[in-house]
């Protein structure tokens, strides 16, 4: 069981990242997001602004969910119920 992870995150603006094959991130909180490596595995919700899930979307690297293909070390979250790639500002070395 070491070779997988689990990353459980559900504070506001949170990011849950896993970078190992079979691996799980699961973001549970408002704003939130997921990052998977290679033969990765997400769970997001998305809440509104009183903590009630409007969405829960799951799925792994590779995946087409509603014309949007997941892909690896990429930053997702839900918008309208619906799969977006995050954009970062900047990056850190």
């Amino acid at each position: 069981m070491g070779n997988y992870g689990v990353a459980i995150v559900t504070g506001y603006q949170s990011t849950a990242s896993v970078t190992k094959p079979s691996s799980i991130a699961f973001a549970a909180g408002e704003d939130c997001r997921v990052l998977t490596g290679k033969q990765g595995y997400f769970v997001i919700v998305e809440r509104n602004e009183n903590g009630e899930i409007l969405h829960i979307k799951t799925g792994k690297v590779g995946d087409v969910i509603e014309n949007v293909k997941i892909q690896p070390d990429t930053l997702y979250t839900l918008v309208d119920g619906v799969m977006t790639e995050v954009q970062l500002l900047c990056s850190i070395l």
